[in-house]
């Protein structure tokens, strides 16, 4: 049990020895000041944030607005099916809800 305790602290004291100097090194090895780096960072943090957010409308547009038209046209289907059968008041109330949560956002 000894063993193991030491193994861990040495482990976490390897760690910490780990992160100060990899930090050292690249404080050190920092190709621009403090000031450039940040503005390097937020201008690529705008570029990637743009191309996120692209790529979110794409999927919008080609894969999750279709399939939820295509689930909403089978329960559709269906909601017709059970209406055929009887339950108009409770069709009602199913087609309203799913109609509300279904809708594709108009853009």
């Amino acid at each position: 049990m000894e063993n193991r305790d030491s193994g861990t602290i040495y482990f976490i004291a390897g760690l910490l020895f780990g992160g100060i100097v990899g930090a050292s090194i690249g404080i050190l090895m920092a190709p621009a000041d403090a000031e450039t780096t940040r503005a390097n960072l937020k201008v690529q943090g705008g570029k990637l944030l743009k191309k996120s957010l692209t790529a979110i409308e794409t999927f919008e547009k080609e894969k999750l607005t279709p399939a939820i038209n295509k689930i909403s046209a089978e329960v559709k289907g269906k909601v017709i099916e059970a209406k055929a059968d009887g339950l108009d008041k409770t069709v009602s109330k199913i087609v309203s809800v799913v109609q509300s949560k279904v809708q594709p956002k108009k853009q």
